[in-house]
């Protein structure tokens, strides 16, 4: 059995802990050939385009994503390989967090992962199921499918639910062995605040092509990216304070959400997929940006600035 594992460089500069890392953890682990693509983008060509040259290089039975700003722990290529012993299409892991905001560390897990919750899950753009790097897939799954080169913001919450609809059984690696940092250089923090409506277009192309069963999902989807658009605005957060959004992006991304506002609250009570915690927290969310409460969001801005 061999894992392709795809690593979109964009600094080499950065690169070098996780690198390390990196090797440290493929050499340990047994059970598995290893195949390393680093695939260099000091030409700004994108994300995309980096994901789909990996793709495009891979030769393993599977792929894995490893981010080049991001670190994996030691045991990560030994879990990997003892979780794609029974053959499984895909293998789904928990991620850290590191310095995640304000709040510090946290974990990301996968709640319930069976192959129905985690395509729900990435079509409704619950992030914590839908990043790229915490899935292991059949190389095979990805055939004929290219991430979208105009794209520049989440292009795998895009293309993930289209892999994951070709997989028969999962597995899941209850452990956080991928750690994600939280920096100035990532580019989620580069480009949210100034271009995440350019993800609305997409979305909703993605739902007129969706399977009937997961339109419902998608369109919490469009919902969930219009919420963390305004809230981005309503708090200043990263990438806005340049060129903030206008306030007709704004008023669109709240309209988006009115458009199907009951339809989403009765949808994040019976989710299934999500922890009642969860649950709560998006019904709470739907109706701050349904009555424009952005407020809150200030104030809960302030008090984290003030325990610093």
């Amino acid at each position: 059995m061999k894992v392709s594992i795809i690593v979109p460089v964009g600094d080499w500069a950065k690169y070098g802990p996780g690198r390390e890392a990196l090797a440290r953890s493929v050499a340990r682990a047994k059970g598995c050939e290893w195949e390393l693509v680093e695939v260099d983008d000091r030409a700004h060509r994108g994300v995309s385009w980096a994901r789909n040259e990996g793709l495009r290089r891979a030769t393993g039975d599977y792929v894995a994503w490893v981010d080049s700003d991001d670190e994996v722990e030691e045991n990560w290529a030994e879990e990997i390989a003892r979780a794609l012993e029974k053959g499984p299409d895909v293998a789904t892991i928990d991620a850290k967090l590191v310095g995640w905001k304000d709040r510090g560390d946290e974990i990301w897990g996968v709640k319930r992962p069976t192959m129905e919750n985690l395509r729900q899950a990435v079509y409704r753009n619950m992030t914590r199921s839908s990043a790229l790097w915490l899935y292991v897939t059949r190389r095979e799954l990805w055939a004929g499918l290219k991430f979208d080169e105009t794209v520049k913001l989440a292009e795998d919450y895009l293309l993930l639910p289209k892999v994951l609809l070709r997989a028969g059984s999962c597995v899941y690696v209850d452990k956080p062995i991928y750690r994600y940092r939280c920096n100035e250089g990532s580019l989620i923090n580069s480009v949210q605040g100034k271009e995440f409506r350019e993800l609305l277009p997409p979305w909703e192309t993605r739902m007129a092509e969706a399977p009937e069963k997961y339109r419902g999902a998608c369109k919490w989807g469009v919902a969930s990216s219009c919420y963390w658009f305004c809230d981005w605005a309503a708090v200043n957060d990263a990438g806005t304070r340049a060129k903030g959004p206008s306030e007709s992006a704004i008023e669109e991304c709240r309209r988006t959400i009115g458009r199907d506002f009951w339809w989403l609250m009765a949808e994040a009570l019976r989710a299934d997929d999500l922890s009642w915690r969860d649950r709560i927290c998006w019904c709470a969310r739907f109706v701050c940006a349904k009555m424009g409460w952005w407020g809150i969001q200030r104030w809960r801005k302030r008090r984290r600035e003030e325990r610093k």
